[in-house]
């Protein structure tokens, strides 16, 4: 979830989605309702349902392509198995759901997550369907795509460096998020450990147009610990 922006005709979620393809949801903080029909140009639009002003002059929520957005209330600042909701870039920027490898902050992520099963399949002679086993959960696989933005329109080569230390970690790193902690202590149960990951591939790819910012895709994977008892 992206609300930044820098300068004139410079957005963060817009370069995002030239590059990327798709566009992060965006934090709405509502206006008052003629302001909001202004803005939008949707006061005489049967496709959204806007509400009313309440009796404090505001919007109860807003309906917009599909999306119930309520006006922004105070939020928690820390997930319930810890991680941070929203965190600060060097402009000082509000962005949400940050992410922590090695104890570094990565610039403006979007994280997605792929847990999978390990499973066999044993056909039945004669018979319809298969006998599922499950057999264990493999490892999390951790998609981050993001942009390393410089500051006062410069190349972020000292962020490009650290980026490029994280891949050449020959060991695992810690992993921190709200996103991922959750995914860790609900997968893996019996993890003791704080999460780590290895750096699995990295992906740099060029923004033309825009000097100062440096489009970035990471794939990690979990590295856990097991305790091997011989019997």
């Amino acid at each position: 979830m992206l609300q930044v922006s820098i300068g004139e005709g410079f957005a963060i979620a817009d370069i995002f989605r030239q590059q990327f393809g798709f566009k992060p949801p965006i934090d709405y903080v509502l206006p008052g309702l003629d302001k909001l029909q202004k803005k939008l140009g949707l006061r005489n639009d049967p496709k959204y349902n806007i509400p009313k002003e309440n009796n404090n002059g505001g919007l109860d929520s807003f309906h917009y392509q599909g999306f119930n957005i309520p006006t922004k209330v105070e939020e928690p600042e820390f997930g319930g198995l810890g991680g941070e909701y929203y965190n600060t870039d060097e402009y000082g920027r509000e962005y949400f759901m940050p992410i922590k490898l090695g104890g570094y902050q990565l610039w403006f992520p979007v994280i997605s997550l792929q847990l999978q099963r390990g499973i066999v399949e044993t056909s039945m002679t004669e018979r319809t369907g298969n006998v599922i086993e499950i057999v264990n959960n493999e490892g999390l696989n951790i998609n981050v795509k993001g942009l390393i933005v410089g500051i006062n329109n410069t190349w972020p080569e000292e962020d490009y460096q650290l980026l490029m230390e994280l891949y050449a970690e020959t060991k695992s790193l810690t992993v921190e998020s709200v996103i991922t902690n959750i995914a860790f202590q609900k997968a893996f149960p019996d993890l003791k450990e704080a999460p780590r990951v290895v750096v699995k591939k990295v992906d740099i790819s060029p923004k033309t147009g825009v000097k100062h910012v440096i489009p970035y895709e990471m794939n990690l994977i979990s590295d856990l610990i097991f305790d091997l008892e011989i019997a």
